[in-house]
């Protein structure tokens, strides 16, 4: 009897480890190379190639700069539906100064849109250069 249950802790155990790695590896990712360095909120981000992935179902997102490891976490619930298609960030500009507005994965029909930090905020009044500026984003 008690071998069983030795055996039974140890099947369900593995059951969770795999079933939560299966779960993990199902969330979107890709790379960008962005140009220029820019804001995630009220975090600076210098340019560089990054990961970009969904941390979790409900949008939390990790980008991490490839060549520094800098990364941070952010919540980007979903912001914007369309229609599915390439992958691309999109970032908002002020005068020089870019800050991330949203994460489209390939192929998904809805956009991931960050909130607005301090320094974006205090910025909201500056007239905004051209129309949003876009990067791509490839899945890996």
């Amino acid at each position: 009897m008690k071998n069983q249950l030795h055996r039974m802790a140890a099947v369900i155990g593995i059951s969770a480890l795999m079933g939560s790695a299966l779960l993990a590896a199902s969330y979107d990712n890709g790379t960008a190379e962005i140009p220029f360095d820019f804001q995630i909120q009220d975090r600076a981000m210098p340019a560089g190639t990054y990961t970009v992935s969904r941390a979790d179902e409900h949008g939390m997102l990790n980008m991490r700069n490839v060549a520094t490891g800098q990364a941070t976490f952010v919540n980007a619930p979903a912001d914007e539906y369309g229609k599915a298609g390439d992958g691309k960030i999109v970032f908002r500009k002020y005068g020089d100064r870019y800050f991330l507005a949203q994460v489209w994965f390939e192929g998904r029909s809805v956009g991931q849109g960050t909130s607005l930090g301090k320094d974006e905020k205090e910025l909201i009044g500056t007239p905004v250069k051209g129309a949003p500026v876009l990067a791509a984003l490839r899945l890996k």
